[in-house]
């Protein structure tokens, strides 16, 4: 099994380098990596690379992410979402596959849903009649 780290840059769609501000929609194929600024929305089937200089607010919807610089925004991922030491990541994650790894020192403030829509389940809620009522706990024997 690959690491979600795995992601060959040199055949990179796409680069936006530190010193760029791009504000908008991103949808591509392959490989993309933000070094410089942006807001709006990504969206992909593919690869995307945030990193160390770069600060995201956006909507990402991509194949797979690692993150090395501040997102703020929510982050859906079919297969993998890699948050690196030195990462901020604001927002919530749902991820499809089973891939998350967050490294020691990244700063990680939201919440995360895993696995495909169709194997998560609600918990069962208990029914209030299958509860013992406190009077009844309480009560001492005769």
């Amino acid at each position: 099994m690959a690491r979600p780290g795995n992601i060959d840059e040199r055949e990179l769609t796409a680069f936006l380098s530190t010193g760029t501000n791009f504000k908008g929609d991103l949808t591509f194929d392959g490989t993309v990596r933000i070094d410089g600024r942006f807001e709006g929305n990504i969206n992909s089937k593919d690869s995307l690379v945030i990193g160390e200089n770069a600060a995201v607010d956006a909507e990402i919807h991509v194949g797979k992410v690692i993150i090395s610089g501040r997102v703020s925004g929510n982050i859906s991922a079919i297969e993998s979402v890699e948050i690196n030491s030195k990462a901020q990541v604001h927002g919530n994650i749902k991820l499809s596959g089973n891939q998350l790894v967050i490294h020691e020192g990244a700063v990680f403030s939201g919440g995360c849903e895993m696995g495909a829509h169709d194997t998560l389940e609600e918990p069962p809620l208990r029914e209030l009649r299958e509860a013992p009522f406190m009077a009844e706990i309480a009560k001492p024997e005769a």
